[in-house]
């Protein structure tokens, strides 16, 4: 090969080398100061896309674990509070049972019970207009869902949750297939008197309350004894109507009983007994569960109960929900996982139902205080605990049934996808620093080679040179 003195090829082909392994340094460097394996577009442009789109995913499923655990603190915010309207409404029971009691009343007793009970109303007055999670308030029947329309059939109707479409009112059809019916003996049931000159006797009424046992003079009429029954209604449950003789529960559903039956004396005639019958039916097209005159059901677009007129007889009746409820983003996307939740106003007004009556006529001068009708406080009283009970019920059901399990998976959906974007973005320090020992190794072999061919023109001078 030939000598050259004004180009020296080898070097520049080494300098060439010895800049490509100092860039290769330097984007090491860069890398292992930063964590990341992808600084720039260029390092990786199908890795950088993959990588922004998987942190997109994330960042929306990071927020909806952070909903969810704060919808979760709500919620067990009104359970809380409703747990303390649970106790006073046990105490006002026992003052009721107490009031019950007047042969064992002392002067001034039934007015110190009345006072006890109208304080305790106006606690769980106090606690439905104070309970609040943030500004949000829970109890007052500002977080509870809309019904602006129903059907005369659906005397109460009582949404716990639903997933509307759009921002619009939305209509749900209950298809009733069997009313509910109380238990009735039909004229079996004062068919024991027989005729009107009985010869008197003693008969044990029993209802799901308990039972009394009623004794007659000789020549009691059907009208006496139907009085007589009427009269105990407040220990059995049982109610009887003289003109038709039929003897029946008070309330509705499978779990009532009514039965008639004689002791003993010159009673005669069938004896009467019968059970009552649950409604039963569809809720927006889901299955629903029947007690009493009570619809319920919980599915995937409706939780709710329904409360359906037991004379209204078979067939569908509507009800509109326009807004309202607490909405829920449990997903990562819009419209995904979003869920209402309504929690139902437990102001007094409100606690119990439209056939027994509400917790605030029990207080003084209400139609059911316990000078009026202890009876009937005890009822609306043991309804508004149901009432508690079942929102209860429903929350802890949006709790455990929503977001828990949607809590759950949110999580390790976020875990995967976080595994998932470090793979593609994180340095492997294991395998940068190999690179890098690497790259200094070639770098000293380069910088040796350079040296060597800046020497290799000096054989040039050596043609020159006197001999």
């Amino acid at each position: 090969m030939g000598l050259r003195v004004g180009t020296n090829v080898g070097a520049v082909n080494a300098l060439r080398n010895l800049q490509r392994v100092d860039r290769s340094q330097q984007a090491g460097l860069e890398r292992l100061s930063s964590g990341q394996r992808i600084l720039r577009a260029s390092d990786d442009p199908s890795g950088l896309v993959i990588s922004n789109q998987l942190r997109a995913t994330l960042s929306g499923l990071t927020q909806a674990v952070e909903n969810a655990s704060r919808d979760r603190n709500l919620l067990r915010t009104a359970d809380a509070a409703l747990g303390g309207t649970t106790e006073i409404l046990q105490g006002i029971r026992q003052d009721v049972v107490a009031a019950l009691n007047s042969g064992g009343l002392g002067g001034g007793a039934l007015s110190a019970l009345q006072g006890a009970v109208d304080r305790a109303v106006g606690a769980v007055d106090r606690i439905a207009g104070t309970t609040r999670f943030g500004t949000a308030d829970l109890l007052n029947g500002a977080a509870d869902f809309n019904i602006t329309q129903r059907d005369a059939a659906l005397t109460q109707v009582d949404v716990q949750a639903a997933r509307l479409q759009g921002n619009g009112p939305q209509d749900f059809t209950v298809q009733v297939t069997q009313q509910a019916a109380r238990a009735d003996t039909g004229v079996a049931g004062l068919g024991v008197i027989g005729a009107a000159q009985a010869a008197g006797g003693t008969i044990r009424v029993t209802g799901n309350l308990g039972n009394e046992e009623i004794t007659f003079q000789a020549g009691a009429t059907r009208a006496q004894v139907a009085a007589a029954i009427n009269q105990a209604a407040g220990n059995t449950g049982v109610q009887a109507d003289a003109a038709t003789g039929a003897v029946q529960s008070e309330g509705l559903g499978a779990a009532q009983l009514a039965r008639i039956e004689v002791v003993q004396g010159g009673f005669t005639g069938p004896v009467g007994q019968a059970n009552g019958v649950d409604v039963a039916g569809t809720i927006a097209g889901q299955t629903a569960a029947g007690t009493g005159d009570v619809l319920r059901t919980a599915g995937a677009a409706l939780t709710a109960e329904v409360r359906v007129d037991a004379a209204a007889g078979a067939g569908g009746f509507n009800f509109r929900v326009e807004g309202g409820g607490l909405p829920f983003q449990l997903g990562p996307a819009a419209g995904v996982d979003a869920l209402r939740v309504g929690i139902q106003g437990a102001a007094s007004s409100g606690l119990g139902n439209p056939d027994t009556g509400f917790l605030s006529q029990v207080t003084t001068g209400g139609s059911a205080d316990l000078a009026t009708d202890p009876q009937q406080a005890l009822r609306i009283v043991d309804a508004a605990l149901a009432r508690v009970n079942g929102q209860r019920a429903a929350i802890g059901a949006t709790e455990g049934f929503n977001l828990g399990p949607g809590l759950e998976a949110l999580e390790v959906q976020v875990e995967n996808l976080t595994a998932s974007e470090s793979r593609i973005r994180d340095l492997d320090f294991a395998e940068e620093s190999a690179r890098g020992a690497r790259d200094q190794v070639l770098r000293q072999a380069t910088l040796a080679v350079l040296r060597q061919a800046n020497l290799s023109q000096q054989g040039a001078l050596a043609l020159l040179a006197p001999r």
